[in-house]
């Protein structure tokens, strides 16, 4: 029967959606600022686990997002997009940081730089007793990535629901890797790389490879580094400069 379910309306702070759906989104959520050549600055909300779960609902899917969301006018702005769009509010996690920045310069070709403003924000301060919360008997998918297996205490929360995730849980890893962010890339390749081992599905650029492994050749031509091929999962890449995908099996 449908008892149980929640389409992800429960509206208010103090309407918190009782039951967690099946599915559940974690990483971060914040505000892009675009900055125009013209001295223009948009705010979009963003986010690579915030826009995926956004978009699974929009699909019908009935999907949580586990994340930390301030308090403040840009927080409030995010968390009415996320249940607007019909994502639950179960794992939502309130906090008074304010909220993760991004800076996207914008040059006269439409080339972004970027920068990013994390220290003491919302996004990273989601720790494991929050995180364990999506461990409910009905799990069935568990979609981490971006800036969510970058910035701590997250990612080792993030890691670690990886990690203890049963069997019959299918998991998905978009890396999603932003170099500016990551200061010791040995710490966090090792972390990544111990949460890909479990993963179902890793979503990845060539670019990704490239920063994961070293330079790689065309995916057409060879399959990813072997860092990859040592995870059994299934890889998606997706060259820099096309739309598609291309599918690699698992190793047998």
């Amino acid at each position: 029967g449908r008892r149980g379910r929640c389409r992800g309306r429960c509206r208010g702070r103090r309407a918190r959606c009782a039951v967690i759906p099946t599915v559940v989104v974690a990483g971060e959520s914040l505000i892009d600022l675009i900055a125009h050549p013209d001295g223009r600055i948009d705010a979009v909300p963003g986010g690579g686990p915030f826009n995926t779960a956004r978009t699974m609902a929009r699909l019908g899917a009935e999907v949580a997002w586990l994340g930390r969301l301030s308090n403040d006018r840009l927080g409030t702005m995010l968390r009415q997009r996320l249940v607007a769009d019909g994502v639950s509010d179960a794992l939502f996690v309130a906090t008074d940081d304010p909220t993760t920045l991004a800076l996207a310069e914008l040059d006269a070709s439409g080339a972004a730089s970027y920068r990013f403003y994390f220290e003491r924000t919302s996004a990273p301060g989601l720790e494991w007793p929050d995180a364990a919360r999506a461990l409910t008997p009905g799990l069935r998918a568990l979609h981490v990535g971006t800036l969510g297996l970058v910035f701590t205490p997250m990612a080792d929360a993030l890691a670690r629901l990886v990690d203890s995730a049963g069997p019959s849980v299918l998991v998905m890893i978009d890396p999603n890797c932003r170099p500016l962010t990551i200061r010791d890339r040995d710490a966090w390749r090792a972390r990544l790389m111990g949460t890909i081992a479990r993963a179902d599905v890793v979503k990845v650029s060539t670019d990704d490879l490239e920063f994961l492994d070293g330079p790689v050749v065309e995916p057409q031509d060879a399959p990813p580094p072997n860092g990859l091929l040592e995870a059994s999962c299934h890889v998606t890449v997706k060259p820099a400069e096309s739309a598609g995908t291309i599918p690699v099996p698992k190793p047998i």
